[in-house]
């Protein structure tokens, strides 16, 4: 049985600021110019962050 994790913001090591990421897909890479999406969430805190990242990641 595989466990699934649900997806949670990255933190910038430096400024503890957390990120929203995520991966697009090889064949719109080149179109995109970009490997992932990346955006702040403007916050360092984690609930904060939990929510607006559900909000987006949805």
């Amino acid at each position: 049985m595989a466990i699934l994790f649900m997806a949670r913001p990255a933190r910038h090591p430096k400024s503890r600021i957390l990120y929203f990421r995520k991966a697009i897909p090889e064949r719109f890479r080149e179109r995109a110019g970009m490997r992932e999406f990346k955006r702040s969430l403007r916050t360092a805190d984690a609930k904060a962050a939990k929510k607006w990242y559900a909000a987006r990641a949805g």
